[in-house]
């Protein structure tokens, strides 16, 4: 509930504080019969006042020249841009154009968010589009689809003829898209990369470890509270994100709504697990789906440290998403309390997490590629591209398991053939 409410400019806007003392701002658009609230991500007053009122003269301006405020989303303005190309067919383009017109650009709202406001896409989206702290490109996004490259190049053709129309039509400030590269080398994964980037069992459990260390009051007795509560933050994302094989985008827009637990029976114990549903538009693949996984203690934990159970599940205010830079600072200082190497700790990044999921799926539950992909809401064909390496582990595995045995501490994994040695 709202609370010291401070109206200024004679009421114009407000400002007041939540459940959690931080100070917000609202002001309400007539034109656009919407309020707009933003965080100030303050709890002092002055500071909380100096920054609404810069906030207000930066709406003010807008006003004054013509701006829509909420922007235009994507799908209002290709709707637009169909229009337009209907009144076209039988003079200027036949009724299979325009079916083919439509078709293109619905995958490039997959790609891009049918929500996504026209103002907040870049001419560079179709080679680079952070969504959710992770890059992806169209060219990437469609091959992994199955497309064809020569799909792939009419669809772009067709994306930079409707951003050329949004031009002339006002609604964007450039006319035309940056070209991606179309190529095979979309394929080419660096599962190099991925495989040196993987927590070990031994480095995830050091990494927890610390993350204990970590939020310990007897330990950061200088730490601010502010602080030691986005630590508690910090360490619950953390050990959700190695249980749940998450992307990072989608487990900072993940809500309490979206989440519930179930219960059962594993012989004579009873679990407790978390369903989770991602909603399309939190994730980079614009597919929604729905999992199970074993969470549920960092859910609870960080529940009765925040005090809430509505709205954004990992922010300070249940409002506000918690930066990825954020995220990535506090991994690393995890990191440095570890006996990790200093060499091996650069390797490392909270992607990390997401990867040691997939290691532990496969090589210790055994699961197939397919129900890792469904859990972590990939394709088939980027897993098995992806985790190559933890194939031939798990081949391995079983290949030795006899003489594993046999005796625990003589399998040695050769790089090469055998009868080469």
């Amino acid at each position: 509930m709202p609370k010291n409410e401070v109206a200024i400019y004679g009421g114009e806007a407000l400002i007041y504080t939540n459940d959690y003392g931080v100070w917000q701002f609202r002001c309400w658009i007539s034109d656009e019969g919407k309020y707009i609230r933003k965080s100030l991500r303050t709890k002092i007053r002055n500071d909380a006042e100096a920054l609404a009122k810069k906030e207000f003269l930066r709406i003010q301006y807008a006003r004054d020249n013509d701006k829509k405020l909420f922007g235009v989303a994507i799908s209002t303005a290709i709707e637009a841009f169909l229009k337009d190309k209907g009144g076209q067919v039988g003079s200027k383009i036949v009724a299979g154009r325009l079916g083919t017109i439509k078709v293109h650009l619905n995958h490039f709202l997959e790609y891009i968010g049918d929500s996504t406001k026209v103002q907040n896409i870049s001419k560079r989206c179709l080679k680079k589009y952070e969504l959710d702290g992770e890059e992806i490109d169209y060219v990437a996004f469609r091959l992994d689809k199955g497309a064809s490259l020569s799909t792939v190049r009419n669809e772009v053709s067709t994306i930079k003829m409707l951003f050329k129309w949004l031009y002339e039509e006002d609604y964007t400030d450039f006319p035309t898209l940056q070209q991606p590269e179309i190529s095979y080398s979309h394929h080419n994964v660096d599962a190099e990369l991925v495989r040196r980037q993987t927590l070990s069992k031994d480095e995830y459990q050091e990494f927890y470890t610390k993350a204990r260390t970590y939020v310990a009051r007897k330990n950061n007795s200088l730490v601010s509270d502010d602080e030691m509560l986005v630590r508690h933050l910090a360490r619950d994302y953390f050990l959700f994100a190695a249980n749940s094989g998450m992307r990072s985008g989608e487990i900072r827009q993940l809500r309490w709504e979206n989440v519930e637990y179930r219960h059962g029976k594993v012989g004579d114990e009873t679990v407790s697990l978390a369903m989770i549903n991602v909603l399309k538009h939190t994730t980079k693949v614009r597919r929604s789906r729905s999992f199970m996984c074993a969470v549920v203690p960092f859910l609870e934990r960080w529940a009765k440290v925040s005090g809430r159970r509505t709205g954004l599940i990992f922010s300070i205010d249940g409002e506000t998403e918690i930066a990825n830079s954020t995220i990535v600072r506090h991994f690393n200082k995890i990191l440095k309390l570890t006996d990790i190497p200093k060499a091996r700790q650069n390797q490392l990044v909270p992607y990390s997490l997401r990867h040691y999921c997939v290691s532990r799926m496969v090589l210790d539950a055994g699961l197939s590629y397919e129900a890792v992909a469904q859990a972590l809401g990939t394709s088939l064909g980027q897993i098995e591209r992806t985790y190559l390496h933890l194939n031939e582990e798990a081949m391995f595995k079983t290949a030795t398991a006899r003489y594993q045995e046999r005796n625990q501490n003589s399998v040695v994994l050769f790089s090469q053939p055998v009868s080469e040695m």
